[in-house]
């Protein structure tokens, strides 16, 4: 289904992390940024080449199964969750509840 990526184990379990999502994870500090280790396995839909992966501290999704590309504008963000939405060219970053980095 994926073409390349990695493996990344924690205590949550042992996930594939797709090389479209694992770019804008690592670019992002990977499991000790903001994001975390993911939570589960990406979905993927191979007609239109997207991935979403839910990670302990946001999503990432990226279409058309490339990197990030540059921003489209500043993030936007909500004030009551904490969360934060960015727009790429290749997808969306959303950071969820405004928490820092893990252990």
């Amino acid at each position: 289904m994926f073409q390349g990526g990695w493996m990344v184990k924690s205590d949550a379990g042992s996930f594939a992390v797709p090389n479209a999502v694992r770019d804008t994870w690592l670019n992002w500090g990977r499991n000790v940024g903001v994001l975390g280790f993911p939570k589960g396995a990406p979905s993927a839909d191979p007609a239109s080449g997207n991935y979403t992966q839910q990670f302990q501290g946001g999503v990432i999704t990226v279409s058309g199964g490339v990197g990030r590309g540059f921003p489209k504008g500043a993030p936007s963000a909500d004030p009551a969750s904490g969360n934060y939405t960015q727009q790429f060219q290749g997808g969306v970053i959303t950071v969820s509840g405004g928490v820092g980095r893990y252990p």
